[in-house]
């Protein structure tokens, strides 16, 4: 587990590289997003690219965090199915930030 001095140098970087692709994110949630994106230690995630792995965390967060994507879940719902019931908000949104 990190510390939370760690925790903050690992989300320096992210901040600028989110702001980079979403410039018109919110404060709020740049530094929600970040500290999400700096808590996922799995290895495999950084073999993506650098871009790819950036906008893949913030259209979850979107995705978790903007729309009824995980209450389409609970109700067995298959993953295509929620996220094509989410698909106009994730735009919307994903639009507005750009």
């Amino acid at each position: 587990m990190m510390d939370g001095q760690e925790l903050k140098l690992r989300q320096k970087p992210l901040i600028v590289r989110i702001k980079h692709l979403f410039p018109q994110i919110p404060a709020y949630d740049i530094k929600k997003c970040a500290r999400q994106i700096a808590l996922n230690n799995n290895p495999s995630n950084y073999k993506l690219d650098t871009v790819d792995f950036i906008r893949g965390q913030v259209m979850a967060y979107i995705r978790h965090n903007y729309t009824k994507y995980d209450n389409i879940m609970i109700a067995g719902k298959g993953k295509k199915a929620g996220r094509n019931a989410i698909k106009t908000r994730m735009t919307k949104i994903i639009d507005k930030w750009r």
